[in-house]
């Protein structure tokens, strides 16, 4: 063979090469990766959690996070983490609601390591708020045995 041949074919090697390293920087710059739409919030659900139906979903105004209510009226969460999506089911009494900025915030502190604490930002009241309900219901219940009055006759 001959010698351009061996340059030609080692300046295409050498081009991969760059491109490959020029991808896997920009994506360790990228940061957490945007929960894409609907459909795919409800895929990487799904695929978590088959036997579990989703009756409505709402995103966070930066797109990072995606609340679901279940149909049986667990809570439900994607979060883009670097390349992927992250899909957890919340149970009752893993989360701490602190108190938020403004009306379109909610700020949560998870009991799981998997999922990052912080506040989540709506595009409106009406989310945070639809939100928060869901996570009310999602509350571990008091036992009403200690919180019952005793009945005196």
């Amino acid at each position: 063979m001959t010698a351009g041949f061996w340059v030609l074919s080692l300046t295409i090697v050498a081009g991969v090469f760059v491109l490959l390293y020029m991808r896997a920087s920009r994506l360790r710059h990228l940061g957490p990766q945007a929960v894409e739409d609907t459909g795919s919030v409800i895929v990487t659900f799904s695929r978590a959690y088959p036997n579990n139906p989703i009756r409505e979903v709402r995103k966070t105004e930066d797109g990072e996070t995606a609340f679901l209510r279940t149909a049986d009226g667990a809570v439900g969460l994607v979060h883009g983490s670097g390349n992927y999506n992250v899909a957890t089911l919340l149970e009752p009494g893993s989360i701490m609601v602190e108190s938020a900025e403004n009306d379109r915030t909610i700020r949560l502190h998870f009991s799981r390591d998997n999922i990052r604490d912080g506040a989540f930002t709506f595009a409106t009241i009406e989310d945070a708020a639809e939100v928060s309900l869901w996570l009310c219901g999602n509350f571990l219940p008091v036992d009403s045995t200690e919180t019952a009055e005793p009945n005196v006759t």
